[in-house]
């Protein structure tokens, strides 16, 4: 893992699997452990501590903070212009918080997240499968 983000779609689409498999495993922890605080629809929640942890960043629990509010209204904001509800879709809504979370920190510029979602979404709908965790490797 590059502390660099992505630097074209492809590798934005491997990093964000990778993200989102180690919000899985993660979220298989807590409930192996009884902790009952995020839901399996609710890993979005983890995406500016996995941005943080993958791009080995230190900052401030004030930027951190400002993270969260630009992750949470940037869901907001993708809720109330879709015919649809991201949230029932956890890969969709994973990714796109993740992305917010890379905007928010400077690493991704704006005009960049539509087509990087575009190419996310299209590649969940023809490979979903390898979204999800190979609990057997």
């Amino acid at each position: 893992m590059s502390n660099k983000a992505p630097s074209n779609i492809k590798e934005w689409i491997e990093d964000i699997r990778d993200a989102y498999h180690e919000a899985t495993n993660t979220f298989t922890i807590y409930q192996l452990s009884g902790e009952e605080n995020i839901q399996a629809n609710e890993l979005w929640k983890m995406t500016p501590h996995l941005t943080l942890k993958r791009r080995q960043l230190e900052i401030s629990e004030a930027t951190l903070n400002q993270a969260e509010v630009t992750i949470e209204s940037t869901l907001e904001e993708n809720r109330n212009e879709q015919e649809f509800d991201i949230l029932d879709y956890p890969i969709a809504s994973f990714s796109l918080c993740y992305l917010a979370g890379h905007y928010a920190f400077s690493l991704v510029e704006e005009d960049q997240i539509d087509p990087i979602m575009k190419a996310i979404l299209d590649e969940i709908e023809t490979n979903e499968e390898s979204w999800y965790p190979n609990i057997d490797s």
